[in-house]
């Protein structure tokens, strides 16, 4: 991507400007006096305890015991498709992706057309295989193109793929839409897709940028309002909108949402929505094939018979390695994080379902020797 002013920063400043700065410090306090009030969880009755004087032996009945739900993936397995079909899937994509790459990069496509296909392929989750000529497309856009009089839809989509892509395109384009006493003109109301589209933009906002906030409320209020007089493809897409916008939501899980939403749309493309579904089965066949390495792996280290009270959070943690690099080329990087966040949950269940109070001062005191703050 050409360098441009990242979605992170604000005009003549940072997003963090108004934050005043406070002395750092340490969050494992070297010592804990006994009379000391704590409210960190899990501990609270062990600290009350503690506070109490007592300085013989350790009363082991301070020990905590919590008994977690068992584990929905317990006794999980898979079922993955045979290694033909998977191939023959990704031999259909292939040939897909060159039809939509052609999509992409035709010439004679207008502006708004060309901002409407890339959407649709972000959000069918299937951009990525075309990153470079999107990111080529928006740059010959954002450059080249002059804006006339668009309507509400086109320059809230236009306003939202231009910062999502890094470009720092000034929302003061949307005074356009404004009445003589500074207010969202009452005529947009009945425009639900450019409410809609204006709404997804207003979660692109900066810090302070009020002409956003109150695109935001406004849109919301009027969404909300229409919702049971929409059509049903509409309807379902504005009230997914109003739980989860797209800016808010993890892409893999959103996409696969979206695809079930474009099935259903008169005017969808049938290539796109067949590489969009081929292309997610092979990603879900690969995310399979992770999570069931991953079961095995933890099987093998076997913690739970050695430490009875943690909780089985393999799951959970592999869909936050998932939700931040969905694509097939990051299955490292899913892995580690999966890893990583498991054994974060072995050291909070050690402090929350396991250790006294005293143990857990003697953990404290080895973190700092190791790593001081």
């Amino acid at each position: 991507m050409a360098a441009h002013v990242s979605v992170f920063q604000v005009h003549g400043g940072s997003l963090w400007t108004d934050i005043k700065h406070k002395p750092r410090r340490c969050i494992f306090p070297r010592k804990l006096k006994h009379k000391q009030r704590m409210s960190c969880r899990g501990l609270s009755l062990r600290i009350m305890a503690a506070a109490t004087g007592l300085d013989g032996p350790e009363d082991t009945s301070l020990r905590p015991v919590k008994d977690h739900r068992p584990s929905l993936w317990a006794n999980i397995s898979f079922s993955f498709d045979n290694q033909v079909h998977i191939e023959r899937c990704a031999e259909d994509v292939e040939a897909l992706k060159e039809e939509v790459r052609s999509m992409v990069m035709a010439i004679d496509s207008k502006p708004k057309d060309k901002m409407i296909l890339i959407d649709t392929l972000e959000r069918l989750g299937v951009a990525y295989h075309f990153e470079q000529e999107i990111e080529d497309q928006i740059e010959q856009i954002f450059k080249f193109h002059v804006e006339d009089d668009n309507d509400l839809f086109t320059t809230a989509l236009h306003f939202r793929l231009f910062r999502q892509h890094g470009y720092d395109v000034p929302s003061s384009i949307f005074n356009n839409f404004k009445d003589k006493d500074n207010k969202f003109k009452k005529t947009l109301i009945g425009d639900i897709e450019g409410l809609l589209s204006l709404y997804e933009a207003s979660y692109l906002r900066y810090a302070n940028e009020d002409i956003l906030e109150e695109a935001l409320i406004f849109t919301t209020q009027y969404l909300d309002e229409a919702r049971s007089k929409l059509d049903s493809y509409l309807q379902e897409k504005v009230t997914h909108a109003l739980k989860q916008p797209i800016h808010r939501g993890v892409t893999i899980v959103e996409a696969r949402y979206y695809i079930s939403i474009y099935e259903k749309k008169e005017s969808k493309n049938e290539v796109l929505l067949r590489l969009a579904k081929l292309n997610f089965k092979l990603l879900q066949n690969l995310y399979q094939k992770e999570l069931d390495d991953l079961l095995k792996w933890w099987k093998e280290v076997n913690l739970t018979s050695k430490l009875p009270y943690l909780r089985d959070s393999m799951v959970e943690s592999y869909f936050w390695g998932l939700a931040i690099h969905f694509e097939p080329q990051y299955s490292s990087s899913r892995l580690a994080v999966a890893k990583a966040i498991l054994f974060t949950v072995v050291v909070n269940d050690t402090y929350d379902s396991y250790a006294t109070f005293e143990e857990i001062q003697l953990f404290v005191d080895t973190l700092q020797r190791y790593a001081p703050l």
